[in-house]
This record gives structure tokens, C-alpha cells and sequence, in this order.
């Protein structure tokens, strides 16, 4: 009965279409809207257990394969990435530091600002120095088994002043940079040194905010699904998620609510006033992960009885599930080997949760 009542529950809620704003400099979207009401599939996860490694001001958890990476905020000596073999919990170094020296970084880089790929087998790691430009290739599973930093700096030099990036391959890049004057994003594809601007970028281009306006307003989390040219990125501060090709013609914009923000509508509002929408991207192979907030900056800054939502898509933009979660949760993964989620709530406390059921019922 609860596969039945699962497929009856799509059918009447799905998605909906509408007559709806188009791309503008008052609505960062796509050629296509839907509407979510409603989530075929909602969960309310209890039981976490605590998860007791000892690091301390995480900046970011990440997964991959059977390694948990947590990277750090301070400039800790012995590295600011730190892996854990998650078949044994066992600690299997840390590495990536801070200085002036070859292949050092001015400032400890998230792990989830990272881009991960294989390579003749070795898991590998694009990073790239916000504060120089400069593009690293981190050989991972070569560096954790001779247990010394195994890394090379690329030729290819991007621009100091970028907000997000994206590695497609070994040298084209997906980009957002912010303008001269502050008010607008431009996204383009960094291809051997040369900038395309494909179709779907330039809708999202086209949104802007007043000059001296907090740039927050534009902000996205960006992410691509592992196996093709689908770029997914969610607002901060607006209340919808904006997936398409990045050379094609698929576009999809998701509101999760009645209407999609109004970027002018967002200025007119005081600061403490305005919503945060999303806080956290994963990306899978069969899905993508949201953390959804949905509190405004005051109550979120200031406490609040109301926990965040991982929201689940297709990468059709379908949405497939929604997991409530039961701490005020800022960063999440998913471990498919374990079947386990790892959270890392307020207090820099390390959580996780079994979702066998869950992750069965979503491939189901």
C-alpha cells in the first residue's frame, strides 16, 4: 500500500505550471517556471548519532567515495583539509596549508568550493586561489596513500575577482564573476582563455540589484551534476532554484512557493527582514541535494525553534522528496556506501543519521 499511495501522491501534486514572470532585471529565471506545493515523498529524520571527530572551526564537510574531507577555517598547521576513512573512522592525514610558498594559499579554501574527478582511477580535486587565480590540481588518493602533499598548479590562470566557479574539464571553467559596479552577475564559460556566454547565462545576466545594494541579493550556491552539463544554482536570498544546460536549450527555474521573488520587491524590504532561502548544495549522480532555510536573516541570526529542510530534485527538476531534519543543520552529505547523511549543525557538532529507507524509496 505505501508504493501505491507513493505514485498516486505524484500524480496529483507534481509541479505546476503557470503564466509567470520572464527573464529580467527584476527576476533571476529561466524560460520555464514550476511551482512546487508539495513533495511526493516528506520525512522527519530522529536518532542522530553523534559522529566524534575532533576537529574544530569546520568550515565545510564533504564526501567522497569512503572519505569524509572537513576543511577548516583557521590556519591550522598541520593542514586545513583533514581526511577520515569513513569504513573505519580512522583519521588519515591532514594537508593543504596557508603561507606564501609553492603551492600554499593565501586563505584556507573550503572543501565544498572544491571540484571532485577521477583520473586514471585517483580520486582528484580542482581547487582554485580566489585571492590569485591560480588553479590546482590536487591528486587526493595519491597524497593519502604516500601520505605527502601530492599537488600541481594549471597553466591556466582565471580572474582574481570571481564569485563562484565550476570545473567542466581541464580547461574550460564555468564562472561568475561580479560587475564594475556591483549591480549585476555575469556568468560565462572560461574555454582556453576565451569567455562564452551561452543563452541561459544571459537570462540570469540580466538581473540586477542598485548600485551599493547588498550583493547577497544575487548570490548563488552552484553546483553540476557529475556526469553531464547541468548546472544547478540556488539563491540565497530568492525563494528558487535555477537549473539548465550550460550550452543547451534545457532551462528550468523551481519555485518552491505561490510566486518567485521580485529582486526590486527584495530591495524595498529591510535587511533583518529579508528571507534566507538556501544554505547548502550536493550534488549526486541520480539527484541533487538542497538545504532549505527559509527563515528571515534576523530570526536566523538570532535563534530560531524552526530546523532546515533538505529538499531533493531530479535532475529534471522533479521534485522527489523532502527530509526535515531535527538541529539547526548549516552543512550536509551523503555517504551512499554507509547509506548514512553526516550533518554539522550550529556548534560545529558532527551528526549522522541512517536513510537506507529514504534513499531505497527515492531510487524506488
Amino acid at each position: 500500500m505505501k508504493y501505491i499511495m507513493f505514485f498516486l501522491v505524484v500524480l496529483l501534486v507534481g509541479c505546476n505550471h503557470s503564466n509567470s514572470p520572464v527573464p529580467s532585471n527584476d527576476y533571476m529565471v529561466l524560460d520555464s517556471i514550476e511551482y512546487v506545493k508539495k513533495f511526493p515523498l516528506s520525512y522527519k529524520l530522529k536518532d542522530k548519532v553523534l559522529a566524534e571527530y575532533d576537529i574544530i572551526g569546520i568550515s565545510d564537510l564533504v564526501i567522497q567515495d569512503s572519505l569524509l574531507i572537513i576543511s577548516t577555517k583557521g590556519h591550522n598547521l598541520s593542514g586545513f583539509w583533514t581526511f577520515f576513512s569513513l569504513n573505519t573512522d580512522k583519521k588519515l592525514g591532514s594537508f593543504l596549508s596557508v603561507g606564501q610558498g609553492p603551492n600554499e594559499f593565501l586563505r584556507p579554501i573550503s572543501a565544498e568550493k572544491a571540484t571532485y574527478f577521477k583520473s586514471k582511477g585517483n580520486l582528484e580535486a580542482c581547487l582554485y586561489d580566489f585571492y590569485r587565480g591560480k588553479v590546482y590540481r590536487f591528486d587526493i588518493t595519491k597524497t593519502l596513500n604516500e601520505n605527502k602533499l601530492n599537488i600541481i598548479e594549471i597553466e591556466h590562470r582565471l580572474s582574481k575577482s570571481l564569485f563562484n566557479y565550476v570545473m567542466l574539464d581541464e580547461a574550460k571553467y564555468y564562472c561568475r564573476s561580479i560587475n564594475g559596479n556591483e549591480t549585476q552577475q555575469k556568468r560565462y564559460v572560461w574555454d582556453n582563455g576565451v569567455e562564452k556566454i551561452f543563452p541561459n547565462m544571459e537570462k540570469l545576466n540580466l538581473a540586477t540589484i542598485e548600485q551599493g545594494e547588498d550583493f547577497n541579493i544575487l548570490s548563488t550556491i552552484v553546483g553540476k551534476n557529475p556526469q553531464g552539463t547541468l548546472i544547478v544554482e540556488l539563491p540565497v536570498s530568492l525563494n528558487q532554484i535555477n537549473l539548465f544546460e550550460i550550452d543547451g536549450d534545457f532551462n528550468k527555474t523551481i519555485c518552491v512557493g505561490e510566486k518567485v521573488d521580485n529582486i526590486e520587491a527584495i530591495q524595498n524590504k529591510f535587511k533583518w527582514n529579508r528571507i534566507y532561502t538556501y544554505g547548502g548544495l550536493r550534488t549526486y549522480e541520480q539527484f541533487f541535494a538542497a538545504l532549505y532555510v527559509n527563515e528571515t536573516n534576523e530570526i536566523y541570526q538570532l535563534g530560531s525553534d524552526k530546523y532546515p529542510i533538505i529538499q531533493i530534485f531530479s535532475w529534471e527538476g522533479i521534485p522527489l522528496a523532502e527530509i526535515e531534519l531535527d538541529c539547526k543543520v548549516v552543512m550536509f552529505d551523503i555517504d551512499f556506501i554507509h547509506k548514512t547523511l553526516y550533518v554539522v549543525d550550529d556548534k560545529d557538532e558532527i551528526y549522522k543519521y541512517a536513510i537506507d529507507d529514504i534513499l531505497f524509496d527515492i531510487a524506488s
